[in-house]
């Protein structure tokens, strides 16, 4: 028997956004319930069907396009949906703890000068499969440092994400994510 080669290959990396805007936290959100619905982009719901991974970058605004407050914190807590006949079933991933950082968009384009990107990420809870790629440890400050979490979908129909900055301090006021699968 002759041996074969198998090549692996992972497709570019597009981000996409659960919803095109920026939403407001909710302090008083609990896990979403078993649901006849489908979860769509106004419940920051996000398609992630036939993906494996999903690579997530978190973001903050102040509602004025004012200065986010570098260290500002606010808390994600991350769900998957998976249909089961006619009902939806949310299932809980990770809450995490994520730190503003001092990275901006670019004038002129979807992501504007007036959006932080987050530099830290933190599992507080959930699937401790969670992979965190974060700069708390980067010496010199956190100049150009992007942090991100990558979570298994394991077969979800989509992701979806609640914001909460209860008991954290933050002058962001609009929270978001991109999302990346693959």
């Amino acid at each position: 028997m002759g041996s074969q080669q198998i090549t692996l290959q992972t497709g570019q990396r597009t981000w996409s956004s659960p919803s095109n805007e920026f939403v407001i936290a909710d302090n008083s959100a609990s896990m979403p319930n078993v649901s006849t619905t489908e979860p769509s982009p106004g419940d920051n719901a996000l398609l992630v069907v036939n993906s494996n991974l999903a690579k997530i970058v978190f973001l903050a605004r102040d509602t004025a396009g004012g200065t986010v407050t570098d260290g500002g914190q606010h808390r994600v807590y991350i769900y998957s949906w998976s249909r089961m006949g006619t009902i939806w079933i949310p299932t809980y991933i990770a809450g995490v703890k994520v730190t503003t950082g001092t990275s901006t968009g670019v004038a002129a384009t979807a992501l504007d000068e007036t959006v932080y990107f987050c530099k830290d990420v933190e599992l507080e809870d959930g699937d401790n499969s969670i992979r965190v790629i974060a700069g708390s440890g980067i010496a010199d400050g956190d100049a150009g440092v992007i942090a991100s979490a990558t979570v298994d979908v394991e077969g979800a129909t989509y992701l979806s994400f609640i914001y909460d900055v209860d008991g954290l301090t933050t002058t962001a006021e609009l929270f978001g994510v991109l999302v990346a699968t693959f």
